[in-house]
């Protein structure tokens, strides 16, 4: 899971004013470059709505950033936590073609599985100006852990 949120980790709480001016706080683009693989640059972009998300994970090949997996789907925000539903994944087959997948593909639990992502995701976050972290219970032991268990990215 760490890959899709370390790719989403694969989101903390958010201080809200009284006049409730940071609601969506969260919402915008934002990006992260992956460093769990020396010699490789991969890069996230991960687009959030009030009711919508979308992650780009792309590998850098002849000074163009290439979508390898595309994630969508839905978003909600309650009690400082958000709640991320996956409705459709892309995978990027061969250099000429994305397959799309959704929760009526008979591939969908394979295609969750290998991008190690449960189909729901609750997340912390914590928006600092120009960063949000992202803290999820990656290991589900009911604790989400801002040191182990995080991970930030920059608004674009």
């Amino acid at each position: 899971m760490l890959m899709v949120f370390g790719l989403l980790s694969p989101l903390g709480s958010c201080d809200k004013d009284d006049d409730d001016s940071n609601a969506l706080a969260y919402v915008g683009t934002w990006w992260r470059m992956e460093d769990d693989t020396p010699g490789e640059e991969i890069k996230q972009v991960l687009d959030i709505t009030a009711s919508t998300w979308e992650m780009k994970m792309q590998f850098l090949e002849a000074g163009d950033w290439i979508n390898f997996v595309i994630i969508k789907g839905t978003s909600s925000e309650t009690n400082k936590n958000l709640t991320l539903t996956i409705t459709e994944i892309g995978v990027l087959e061969n250099p000429l073609k994305m397959d799309f997948y959704t929760p009526s593909s008979p591939e969908w639990e394979t295609v969750l599985a290998d991008i190690e992502m449960p189909e729901t995701v609750l997340a912390e976050y914590i928006v600092a100006g120009n960063t949000i972290t992202f803290i999820i219970d990656g290991n589900a032991d009911g604790i989400f852990d801002p040191i182990e268990e995080a991970t930030t990215f920059a608004r674009l």
